[in-house]
Order: C-alpha cells, then structure tokens, then sequence
C-alpha cells in the first residue's frame, strides 16, 4: 500500500497548506440570493460579505442552543421533541418583531 501523499508543501518557517482554500462566499452568495434561506454561524465568527448582498447576523438568545444547527430538521423528521421545541418557539415568539429585526418569511 503506497503512503497517501502529503497535503502540506514545506516552506521556510514551517507548512503551507497547498490545498485550495475553502470560504463562506458560495453559502453567503447563495443565501443572499433567496429570501427562503438562512444558516447559523458562531458569535465570533468573522464573516464578510459584498455591501449589495442583503445579509443580516441575528444573535440568537434566551435561551441559546447548545447545537444551534438542531432547531434546523428535515420536514419528514416526526421527532416528539423537534415538535415540542418548535411549538415552543412559535408560542414564545414576539408578536411584533422589534425594529430593524429581520427574519425569513418562514420563520413568520
């Protein structure tokens, strides 16, 4: 068996990564360009994206997911607990959002 070989080329003063390198532009791109979606992204996560893609970061809070990407779910997914979770969330949700809040049409 031949050893795989190595992704990392040696430089002066230790590796470069030779692999192409892979951004958020294709998801902020794509996200940008339909109302429908949206995705989660850490609080720290330092993300720029084009002044005409119409973006927005959301803080998520009281209470904040320990897995964040668990309030996303198939709609063939008939876990008890994602429904209990998502009748939650739409029983507590503010009637009116606040000023300059943005949310997708389906989470309206």
């Amino acid at each position: 068996m031949r050893p795989r070989p190595s992704r990392c080329r040696r430089r002066p003063g230790g590796l470069r990564n030779a692999d192409p390198v892979f951004t958020v532009d294709p998801l902020l791109g794509t996200i940008a360009d339909a109302p429908a979606l949206a995705t989660l992204v850490g609080g720290l996560a330092r993300l720029v994206w084009l002044s005409d893609q119409d973006l927005r970061r959301i803080p998520v809070h009281g209470p904040t997911p320990v897995y964040p990407h668990s309030l996303i779910w198939r709609s063939d997914n008939s876990h008890p607990s994602l429904a209990a979770l998502r009748a939650h969330l739409h029983a507590t949700r503010p009637e009116q959002p606040g000023a300059g809040t943005w949310a997708p049409g389906w989470a309206q």
